[in-house]
């Protein structure tokens, strides 16, 4: 392909003035011999010009928490779905921006439509969609609950939390313990992993559970709770199921720090399929709820929604996956 340079060598002149007077630049002064020899350049190289970029077809915003983007190892969940927005937004030729709640009063105006990021307490929900007003939203949460009105983007936790148990038993588990981050919207219990992991165990009698662990999100977190069980001297159990991922690559830590083997002693077990857990020392096996996808999804949906407000919400959920490292 016949690029600029190629015409500016070919003219003897810079690329810059080539651009400029190919794209008639008012701005631009130079000779009429010299407009001439770029022009019979061009034509004599077959150079052709590259359309201009078509303007937006829509505009949008993501509206998000404040910590979604603080740490990218403790949110690398925040972190793919946004990649899977930002990715489909360019090919698709839409604008958008992202907006934490503590600046919803900053928002666009004029939007098209708007992503609702993330799980929220009822009351802030509402207010939410209130400020929208007509504007079409979509919405990626966990807790499988929407809005009249609002097309959402979820997670299977029940199948979720069954494949990953499923895969600890066929690894020979029989005691497990459950560490986890703590449900802090009550009444909605719809996303909730500790009681899916608690309704299959109900079903699966050959498991035993030796203890629940509850606490806050992140690697951090993971790390204290596991530290915590094994400080207090209670039994050790064949798996560890972690609700996140980041708490399950803190509990490996901590298994580590004791000299424990992962998995020859403990086998390990997260869900959401975050990045970091490939290079963890063992890798972590995680269940997939495909990120990236959710994101490109929402946009796909909220594009649908725009075109057609009439439409009867949907919700959406991809097929979580298992994937298998050396943590189990």
């Amino acid at each position: 392909m016949v690029t600029l340079g190629d015409v500016a060598q070919k003219a003897g002149v810079s690329k810059a003035t080539v651009s400029r007077t190919l794209n008639g630049d008012p701005a631009m002064v130079t000779t009429e011999a010299t407009r001439e020899k770029i022009l019979r350049a061009a034509s004599e190289l077959g150079y052709q010009k590259r359309a201009r970029q078509a303007e937006p077809s829509y505009e949008i915003a993501v509206i998000h928490k404040e910590t979604h983007y603080q740490s990218r190892a403790d949110n690398s969940y925040y972190f793919s779905i946004r990649y899977g927005i930002e990715s489909l937004c360019h090919s698709q030729r839409v604008k958008c921006s992202f907006v934490p709640t503590t600046m919803l009063s900053e928002l666009p105006t004029g939007l098209d439509g708007v992503i609702i990021n993330g799980n929220y307490p009822q009351e802030q929900l509402e207010e939410i969609c209130r400020g929208l007003g007509e504007t079409p939203a979509v919405m990626i949460s966990g807790m499988n609950t929407a809005p009249a009105g609002v097309d959402l983007i979820t997670i299977d936790v029940v199948k979720c939390v069954n494949i990953a148990l499923d895969h600890l038993a066929e690894r020979g588990c029989r005691t497990l313990l459950y560490v986890g981050g703590k449900d802090v919207y009550k009444g909605c219990d719809c996303g909730n992993r500790l009681k899916a992991y608690r309704a299959y165990l109900a079903g699966h009698p050959q498991l035993r559970e030796i203890g629940e662990v509850e606490g806050e999100y992140g690697i951090e977190s993971g790390y204290k709770m596991m530290s915590g069980w094994l400080n207090a001297g209670k039994p050790l159990p064949d798996g560890v199921f972690a609700s996140h991922d980041p708490i399950a690559v803190g509990a490996l830590r901590a298994l580590a720090e004791r000299g424990i083997s992962v998995p020859d002693r403990v086998r390990v077990v997260g869900i959401n399929g975050d990045e970091i857990g490939s290079i963890t020392a063992p890798p972590l096996t995680t269940v997939s709820v495909f990120t990236e996808a959710m994101g490109a999804e929402a946009v796909r949906t909220l594009l649908e929604r725009i075109k057609d407000k009439e439409q009867p919400a949907k919700r959406v959920s991809f097929q979580p996956g298992l994937i298998q490292r050396q943590s189990s």
